[in-house]
């Protein structure tokens, strides 16, 4: 069970995780019916580069400890309805993580 006294009603978290070799890009349609409380990104990476996008575009890491990366995404970024293409290429072995915290009515 999750809780998170921030947002009561976000009773869901997903985790969508992938790595370079088994094939840095993926898409994503998020349901229109959710609310969506949070948008976060994590990233470890062997080379110390910071690198995940969302349709081609950098995403801003808030913490950046050379491998390890996280940042916000914002709703402009990730809308839900829409196809989006997350990538998390960069050097080597690189991890990256997409998190939603959300509530199904």
């Amino acid at each position: 069970s999750l809780y998170d006294f921030r947002f009561p009603n976000a009773t869901k978290m997903l985790f969508i995780a992938e790595n370079d070799a088994d094939g840095a890009t993926y898409t994503i349609n998020m349901p229109l019916s959710y609310e969506y409380m949070e948008r976060s990104w994590a990233k470890w990476n062997d080379g110390g580069y910071c690198d995940f996008r969302i349709d081609g575009v950098q995403l801003t890491a808030i913490v950046n400890l050379g491998e390890y990366c996280i940042g916000p995404v914002t709703y402009a970024q990730l809308i839900p309805g829409v196809n989006h293409e997350v990538n998390v290429s960069g050097s080597t072995a690189d991890y990256g993580v997409l998190i939603l915290t959300y509530a199904v009515p």
